[in-house]
């Protein structure tokens, strides 16, 4: 089993941290399974690490969607010996900035550049930058056939400083 934390919503109102930690197996801060996850507010995943499998910050399994509402949420240096160096999701993901920021950097998987994997064919990508900038300073990957949908208002960004590809 896992050495973390099985959850399926983290409230952000003020700030929440997870830093440096890790799980012999996947989701390095925590694994959400079979509920759908949910971030609001200010979340910080820093320096974790899946030590034996997939999803340096977290791992999402079964459930029907994830879901990220910005405050200001930063996945830095996590890293998984598998897929997904911030996020591995086998289910549709959106990540919402709203008047805040998200920004991937540093991610890993197994030793490259690597912040979301989408594992399912079937499920989706979708970033939408309402009021701010979503940063991808790491690669975006998954299995052949995921969907990625890019949504904006203007004067906010979605900045992709590497690639986005399938396995």
């Amino acid at each position: 089993e896992n050495a973390n934390v099985r959850l399926g919503n983290v409230d952000g109102s003020s700030t929440t941290t997870f830093l440096n930690n890790e799980a012999f197996g996947h989701g390095g801060a925590h694994v959400s399974v079979d509920n759908d996850f949910t971030t609001y507010g200010n979340v910080n995943y820093l320096y974790n690490t899946a030590a034996a499998g997939n999803g340096g910050a977290f791992t999402v399994t079964g459930g029907s969607h994830v879901t990220m509402n910005a405050g200001k949420q930063t996945f830095t240096g996590n890293k998984a010996t598998g897929k997904g160096g911030a996020i591995y999701s086998d289910v549709n993901v959106t990540i919402n900035a709203v008047n805040k920021y998200i920004t991937f950097s540093g991610n890993t998987a197994n030793g490259e550049s690597n912040a979301i994997y989408m594992n399912n064919p079937d499920s989706v990508l979708t970033i939408n930058a309402n009021g701010k900038t979503v940063n991808l300073n790491d690669k975006i990957s998954g299995a052949e056939g995921y969907k990625f949908n890019i949504n904006g208002s203007s004067g906010n960004n979605i900045n992709v400083g590497n690639s986005i590809e399938k396995s």
